[in-house]
C-alpha cells in the first residue's frame, strides 16, 4: 500500500495494526492482574504482535516523513521548477489537504496545516526573490545588448518615420492584437514584450486575469492569504474528511495563537517583499555589475522547521541560507557565457533600467500603459487584503499597509512617465524626418489629393495624439476602475489621480515636442535639398536621405504623382507655409483640446505661446520666401526710374505719356511667375497664401516706387509727372485684387511726393490731361488682360473697391480708396 500510495489501505492497516497492539496489550494487563504466568500461545502472540508493530512503525515513519516532503512541495509547482503548472489537475491542486488528512490520520506530533502554511510562505519568498531576480537579469542583458548594437540618428529618424506611417496606415495603434510589432524595431519590441512577460507572471492575478496566460506571484499571495484566513478561521478544516475527525485528536486541526501571529507577519513580509520588489525594478537604475542582483534565497524545508533549524523561527519565510537561484550557462550544456558589459552611451535611456535603447515613444507610451496597469491591479488586490488592512488599523501605516501601495504606484507612475518625458523629447528631436514632401491624399472618406498640403501635419498630429493617449493611461493607472473589477474595492485607495506637478511635466513636454515639430519645419525648409546621391557629392547634401525625400522616384510611399520638388527651396517654404497654416487651424487646435480633455486642465499660457510661436515661424518662412522677389523688385523699380531714358524728352513731338515703362511690365511679369508658382505648388482654390503674398510684394513695391521717385529727380515736368502717374496707377490697378490698406496708403504718398517736386503750371494742367490718361489706363488693361489674367479678381473675392476713377481729379487723390485683407507681415 505504501508503495502503491494507496492512502486509504495504509490508514486501514494502521487500525488493524493498533487493534491488534491493543488485543496484546490486553493479554498483558489481563495476565499481570491475575498473577499468573503468559501461555506459549499468548507469549507467541506477543511477540509476534510485537515484531509485526515495530516493524510497521519503522515502515510509517519513513513513509511520513515522505508525506511530510510531499506536503511541503505540493505547492501547485512541480519540485524544482519555477515554471507557472497551469496543467495541474484539481486533484494535484488539493494535493496538500490530502496529505495533511492523512498526516492527521496516521498521527503527527507537528501540526501539518501549519507546516503547510509555514512551507507555503517559504516557497513565496523564495519565488518571488527568484521571479524577480530572473527578471531583472534577463532585462538587463537584454539592455546592455541593444546599448551596445550602437546605432545613428539617421536609423533612428528613418525608422520612427517608418513606423509612424506603418501606424497611419493601419488604421492607429493599437488596432490590432500585434499591433506593438509595428512600433519599433524588432529587437526593442522584443525587449518590451520581455518585461512585458515578466510583469504578467509576477503581477499576474489569477488564470483569466493579470494580463492574459496563467495566474503570477500576486495570484498566489493573494491566493495564499485567502487560504490562511480560511484556516484560522475554521473554514479551511471542513475540507478534511470525516475520519480526519474521528481520530480523536483535535490538538492539530486548529493553529495555536502565536502561529496565527506567525502567519500574518509572514504574510505581512510577503506583501512588503512584492512592494519592494516592484519599486527596485522601475526605480533602480541599471547596474554596473550584474551580481549585485543576485538575492540569497532559502531553500524550500523538506520536513518540520524544529528537524531543520533545531526548533529554530517558525515564521514562514523566516530561513537565512544562501544559496543563488540565477546562474549563467547555456541550455544546452555549452560553457557560460559571461554578460555583456554595461555600455553607458551618455544617453538619458542610461538611468532607466525598465527602458529599452533607443526606443521611441510609440513602443515605450503602449508598453508601459501595460505596464502601469499591471501595477495598479497588483496594488489594488494586495492592498485590500484584510491583513494588509489590519496592518494599516494596527499603526503599520506609513511605508507599510495601504499607504505602502499607494506611494509605490505614484513612485512607478513617476518614473514612468519621466521616462516616456524623455523619450517624446527624443522623438521630438527627429519627427523633422516626418516630412517625405508628398502631398497628402485624400480625407477619410478618400477624396482626392490635397495640393496644398504634406503628410507631414497628418503624421505629427497621429504621433502626438497616441503619444498623448499612452500619457493618459500611464498618469491615470489604465482606466481608473479596471484594477477594482480585478481586485475588489480598493483602487481608490490605491490609484489617486496625477500630482499637480506630474501633469506640468507633461504639459511642458507636450509644448517641447510642438516648438521642436514646428523647428524640424522650418528646417526642413530653409536648408533641406536633395539626397546625396543626387547632389553627386555636392556640400550640403542631405546624405542620410531623411530630411529631403528623392525627388526622382522611388520605392513604395517616396514615388508618385503627389510628390513635391522638394530639390527647390521656393516649393518647400511654399508647402511649409501651407503646412503652418493648417496647423494653426485645425491640427494644433485639436492637440490642445485632446490634452485639456485628456487630463482636465487648461492651457490657457501654452496656447498663447504657441501661437505666438507659430505666428514668428510663419513671418520668418514668409520674409525667407519673398525677400528675393523684394530685392529684385526694388532692382527693377530702382534701374527703371534712374535710367536716363525714363522722363520723357522736352523735345519729343509726342508730350503724353501712351504707355507705361518697361520696368513696370517687369514688375508685373515676375509677380506673375510668384502667382504661377504659388497657385501651383499649393492649390490654385485656396487664394489665402496668394493673397497674403502678393499683397505684401505690391506693398513693397509701393515703398520702392515712393523711394525712388523723392531719390531720383528733385522736379518733375508735365510729361514726367504723367508718366509717373501712368505707372502707378497702371500697376495699382492691375493688382487691385491685392491692393491692401497700407499699399493705398504708400501710393498716396508717392502722389504727395511727386506734387512737392513740380510747379503750379504743370499742376493746373494735369487737371486736364486726366481724361485722356483715363483712357490710356482702359487701353493699357484690355490690352494686356491675357498677360495679366491671373490678377483678375475672383468673383468671390473680397470687392476691392476702384480706384478713385483713374485719378479722382488729382494726383493726390490717384490713390482712391481701397479695402482688403493687410498680410500682418511686414
Amino acid at each position: 500500500a505504501i508503495r502503491k500510495n494507496d492512502y486509504d489501505t495504509v490508514i486501514e492497516g494502521l487500525k488493524k495494526a493498533n487493534k491488534h497492539a491493543d488485543q496484546a496489550r490486553q493479554i498483558g494487563e489481563q495476565t499481570q492482574r491475575s498473577n499468573t504466568p503468559l501461555s506459549d500461545r499468548d507469549a507467541q502472540m506477543i511477540l509476534l504482535i510485537a515484531h509485526a508493530y515495530h516493524d510497521i512503525t519503522i515502515q510509517l515513519e519513513a513513509f511520513k516523513r515522505v508525506l511530510w516532503r510531499r506536503l511541503k512541495t505540493s505547492h501547485g509547482r512541480k519540485p524544482g521548477s519555477i515554471a507557472v503548472a497551469d496543467e495541474l489537475s484539481a486533484q494535484e491542486r488539493d494535493e496538500h489537504m490530502v496529505l495533511m488528512a492523512v498526516l492527521l490520520q496516521l498521527g503527527v506530533d507537528e501540526n501539518p496545516i501549519w507546516e503547510w502554511l509555514s512551507s507555503r510562505g517559504v516557497y513565496l519568498k523564495d519565488r518571488i526573490a527568484r521571479g524577480f531576480e530572473r527578471a531583472r537579469i534577463e532585462v538587463e542583458i537584454l539592455r546592455r545588448r541593444l546599448a551596445g548594437a550602437g546605432g545613428s540618428n539617421t536609423r533612428d529618424s528613418k525608422a520612427l518615420v517608418r513606423y509612424l506611417r506603418a501606424a497611419s496606415a493601419s488604421g492607429g495603434l493599437g488596432a490590432g492584437k500585434d499591433s506593438g510589432k509595428e512600433m519599433d524595431t524588432p529587437s526593442i519590441v522584443a525587449f518590451w514584450e520581455k518585461v512585458l512577460h515578466s510583469m504578467r507572471l509576477l503581477l499576474g492575478s489569477g488564470a483569466g486575469r493579470g494580463g492574459g496566460g496563467g495566474g503570477g506571484i500576486v495570484g498566489e499571495v493573494v491566493e495564499f492569504w485567502e487560504v490562511t484566513q480560511g484556516f484560522i478561521d475554521g473554514r479551511g478544516q471542513r475540507a478534511f474528511p470525516a475520519a480526519v475527525f474521528a481520530t480523536g485528536n483535535p490538538e492539530h486541526l486548529e493553529l495555536e495563537p502565536d502561529d496565527v501571529a506567525n502567519l500574518r507577519s509572514g504574510a505581512i513580509d510577503l506583501i512588503t517583499q512584492l512592494r519592494d520588489s516592484i519599486l527596485s525594478f522601475f526605480a533602480d537604475a541599471p547596474v554596473d555589475d550584474l551580481s549585485e542582483l543576485y538575492s540569497p534565497i532559502p531553500p524550500t524545508p523538506i520536513i518540520p522547521d524544529s528537524a531543520v533549524t533545531g526548533g529554530g523561527s517558525r515564521t514562514p519565510g523566516g530561513s537565512s541560507s544562501v544559496r543563488r537561484a540565477f546562474t549563467f550557462g547555456s541550455q544546452n550544456g555549452e560553457a557560460p557565457q559571461p554578460p555583456p558589459a554595461n555600455a553607458k552611451t551618455g544617453e538619458w535611456w542610461d538611468t532607466f533600467a525598465f527602458w529599452p535603447p533607443r526606443s521611441n515613444a510609440f513602443s515605450g507610451a503602449h508598453y508601459l500603459g501595460l505596464l502601469l496597469t499591471l501595477v495598479g491591479r497588483a496594488a489594488t488586490e494586495l492592498a485590500g487584503l484584510s491583513v494588509t488592512k489590519q496592518q494599516a488599523r494596527g499603526g503599520g501605516g506609513g511605508a507599510g499597509g495601504v499607504e505602502g501601495w499607494r506611494v509605490l504606484v505614484s513612485a512607478v507612475r513617476e518614473r514612468c512617465v519621466h521616462a516616456l518625458c524623455a523619450g517624446w523629447a527624443a522623438d521630438a528631436d527627429r519627427v523633422r524626418g516626418l516630412e517625405g514632401w508628398v502631398r497628402c491624399g485624400g480625407g477619410a472618406g478618400g477624396g482626392g489629393e490635397r495640393r496644398d498640403l504634406t503628410t507631414m501635419p497628418g503624421l505629427f498630429m497621429g504621433f502626438e495624439v497616441r503619444v498623448l493617449a499612452g500619457f493618459q493611461r500611464i498618469a491615470y493607472v489604465g482606466d481608473g476602475g479596471e484594477a477594482s473589477r480585478g481586485g475588489g474595492s480598493g483602487s481608490g485607495e490605491v490609484i489617486v489621480p496625477p500630482p499637480a506637478k506630474l501633469l506640468q511635466a507633461v504639459r511642458g513636454s507636450f509644448v517641447t515636442s510642438l516648438y521642436k515639430a514646428l523647428s524640424g519645419m522650418v528646417e526642413n525648409a530653409e536648408k533641406g535639398r536633395p539626397t546625396g546621391a543626387e547632389a553627386g557629392g555636392l556640400e550640403g547634401a542631405d546624405p542620410d536621405g531623411v530630411t529631403v525625400a528623392l525627388v526622382k522616384g522611388g520605392e513604395g510611399e517616396e514615388a508618385g504623382a503627389g510628390r513635391v520638388d522638394a530639390g527647390n527651396r521656393n516649393v518647400r517654404i511654399l508647402m511649409t507655409l501651407s503646412n503652418l497654416s493648417h496647423l494653426r487651424s485645425e491640427f494644433i487646435p485639436h492637440l490642445i483640446s485632446a490634452f485639456e480633455s485628456s487630463f482636465s486642465v487648461k492651457l490657457t499660457e501654452e496656447t498663447k505661446t504657441v501661437r505666438d510661436v507659430l505666428g514668428q515661424i510663419d513671418a520668418r518662412l514668409f520674409q525667407a520666401y519673398v525677400k528675393p522677389t523684394v530685392d529684385r523688385l526694388s532692382i527693377l523699380i530702382h534701374d527703371g526710374i534712374h535710367h536716363p531714358s525714363w522722363p520723357p524728352s522736352p523735345s519729343s513731338s509726342i508730350t503724353r505719356p501712351t504707355d507705361a515703362k518697361p520696368y513696370i511690365y517687369a514688375v508685373l511679369l515676375t509677380l506673375v511667375l510668384v502667382h504661377a508658382e504659388i497657385t501651383t505648388t499649393t492649390s490654385s482654390t485656396n487664394s489665402t497664401l496668394t493673397n497674403q503674398i502678393l499683397s505684401y510684394l505690391l506693398e513693397q513695391s509701393s515703398v520702392h516706387l515712393l523711394t525712388s521717385f523723392q531719390k531720383a529727380h528733385t522736379h518733375y515736368t508735365l510729361p514726367a509727372l504723367m508718366q509717373a502717374t501712368l505707372d502707378v496707377e497702371f500697376l495699382a490697378q492691375t493688382l487691385s485684387q491685392y491692393t491692401t490698406e497700407r499699399a493705398g496708403e504708400v501710393q498716396s504718398q508717392i502722389y504727395l511726393a511727386l506734387d512737392e517736386r513740380t510747379d503750379d503750371e504743370a499742376r493746373k494742367k494735369l487737371q486736364g490731361e486726366l481724361p485722356g490718361m483715363r483712357g490710356v489706363l482702359k487701353r493699357l488693361r484690355e490690352g494686356t488682360r491675357g498677360e495679366f489674367g491671373c490678377f483678375k479678381r475672383e468673383r468671390r473675392g473680397r470687392g476691392v473697391e476702384g480706384r478713385g476713377g483713374g485719378g479722382g481729379g488729382s494726383m493726390s487723390g490717384g490713390g482712391g480708396s481701397a479695402s482688403g485683407s493687410v498680410s500682418g507681415r511686414g
